[in-house]
């Protein structure tokens, strides 16, 4: 099955986006519009088939006090634990940061949530060596169907902030990500991107950048 939905993503500045990990700070946007059930929003980073980050969605589930909250989730590839059942812990204007790396004695991917001690997540699997596609990514995705002629465009939102961006170079070492633009792309692929909204991402700015839709 596939998707309708809209991206931004910047990779690590690498050969194939490769690293031995990922992290990012979001700042969640003051408004947003999950304009049809089931709707949602996303933020993560990734490494591999790896991703942490926060989500909200249309769901009864994320309701809380008249307004939808966000979550943490974890997706994961190769067999591993797929978890997006965490219960709403953010608001609205909440600062999020996750974390993403191999590390160095175990082997083991490690996922990590605002700065705690201990991972929210351990993959069963081990590498050496680098992964490709070291990413931060914003998804919007709407449940209207994605059969071309595709629906107009509802889900909104204000900026996010995406800041402290790093990526984990062969040498465990993390380096800022200060420059470059995130790509804009959309899905299903080699259809029109239907308006009336689209992403609007800025460049890095002080190793930032900020994105809306609507």
């Amino acid at each position: 099955m596939g998707e309708y939905a809209k991206f931004v993503r910047l990779y690590a500045p690498t050969s194939n986006a490769a690293g031995r990990g990922m992290q990012a700070r979001f700042t969640l946007p003051s408004t947003k519009n999950l304009g049809g059930e089931y709707d949602y929003i996303n933020y993560y980073v990734g490494i591999g088939g790896y991703e942490i980050g926060v989500s909200t969605a249309r769901k009864p589930e994320f309701l809380r006090g008249g307004s939808y909250k966000w979550h943490w989730f974890v997706n994961t590839s190769n067999g591993d634990k797929k978890d997006m059942d965490q219960p709403v812990q953010y608001s609205d204007g909440d600062s999020v940061t996750v974390k993403i790396f191999i590390d160095q004695e175990t082997r083991k991917l490690k996922l990590y949530l605002n700065g705690s001690s201990s991972p929210s997540y351990t993959s069963n699997n081990q590498w050496d060596g680098t992964m490709n596609d070291c990413r931060v990514v914003l998804g919007a995705f709407q449940s209207s169907g994605d059969v071309p002629p595709l629906a107009s465009w509802k889900v909104s939102q204000s900026n996010v902030t995406v800041s402290n961006i790093y990526y984990r170079n062969a040498s465990d070492t993390w380096v800022p990500i200060t420059s470059g633009s995130p790509t804009v792309f959309h899905k299903p692929a080699g259809v029109s991107n239907p308006g009336p909204a689209d992403w609007r991402a800025s460049t890095l700015n002080g190793g930032s950048f900020t994105a809306n839709i609507g």
